[in-house]
């Protein structure tokens, strides 16, 4: 069996301001075209199959017949409060729905460090703004937090609210994946003895849950526990040689694909959806003159949106 010398280095680790955290890795010694591949399946695992925490539902305890367009104590209304949770990012390994709950007095401005969470559960980001309270309001919510995979649109649950122990909460769109960013790109270089090998830069960008390294490992042991499943069924493999295996593979439209999968920058995701744009179908029936209408989404948002589209899509607007 030949000896290979794969190595992986993990070159720098950063934080910025609002807690996101990016590392950068290297792999050296990979066989030509391995890179795009291990790259390629780090990124599908990375931002699709680990789990994170999200809040999913917000209560508005005393409001009567509440809906996403309903106007409360505070500044702003429900729809924008909802907006502003899905920036409250938290940390902690929890096995069923928690809640957190907001009791406050007007004037004051409120943040995530406002909602008392239980003990397992940190928040990253505790100077994430979620509203403004007059003088003479005041504000008592509650908050759903799950622990899922990927993103869930309120729209999936097919109704406007989620109900948790016998309470109803108004349904927020929901993210749940730790890992915001993965790019890689590679390079092919000459060993010592003049063999052609190739080089795999990872770059990931965790939401502050998790380290970029606990999201590597995390990553690879998904990958291992996924190709381990062919081994151990490679009797069956071998004795359904002459067989033909058929399974249908679902291609989801774009009416039920949510604009998260574009990875914008919250500010411009949040001028979509306030604008109604929640999915990608309704994202490529608008046109650029369209979004450039929408209130704050400037061409430096238009070009951003533009790029993603075509990038996952391959589509352009008109």
């Amino acid at each position: 069996m030949e000896v290979r010398n794969i190595v992986l280095k993990y070159l720098k680790h950063e934080k910025d301001d609002s807690g996101l955290k990016r590392g950068y890795f290297i792999i050296n010694g990979l066989r030509v075209n391995e890179g795009s591949t291990i790259g390629t399946q780090f990124r599908r695992v990375l931002l699709n199959d680990l789990v994170g925490n999200s809040i999913t539902g917000v209560r508005f305890k005393g409001v009567e017949n509440i809906h996403q367009y309903s106007v409360i104590s505070a500044r702003e209304d429900v729809l924008e409060i909802l907006l502003n949770t899905q920036g409250v990012i938290l940390k902690g390994n929890i096995k069923s729905n928690l809640v957190g709950t907001l009791k406050m007095e007007g004037p004051g401005v409120v943040t995530a460090s406002c909602i008392k969470f239980p003990k397992n559960l940190k928040i990253i980001n505790p100077n994430h703004y979620l509203m403004s309270i007059p003088e003479s309001a005041s504000v008592d919510l509650e908050f759903l937090i799950e622990r899922r995979t990927g993103y869930r649109l309120a729209s999936q649950t097919f109704s406007k609210t989620v109900k948790d122990k016998g309470k109803e909460y108004v349904a927020a769109d929901a993210t749940f994946m730790p890992v915001h960013r993965v790019t890689f790109h590679t390079r092919n270089y000459h060993d010592d003895k003049n063999n052609i090998l190739e080089e795999l830069r990872l770059d990931i960008t965790t939401d502050g849950s998790i380290s970029p390294a606990e999201a590597f490992i995390a990553g690879a042991r998904l990958t291992i526990n996924l190709y381990s499943t062919f081994n151990l069924n490679r009797k069956n493999l071998i004795n359904a040689e002459c067989q033909t295996l058929e399974k249908d593979f679902y291609i989801p439209p774009y009416s039920e694909i949510g604009i998260e999968i574009l990875e914008l920058p919250p500010k411009i995701r949040n001028c979509l959806k306030k604008s109604g744009i929640h999915r990608i179908d309704s994202l490529i029936e608008s046109s650029e003159k369209d979004l450039l209408n929408i209130k704050n989404f400037g061409q430096k948002s238009l070009d951003i949106v533009l790029d993603e589209l075509y990038n996952k899509f391959k589509i352009t607007l008109d």
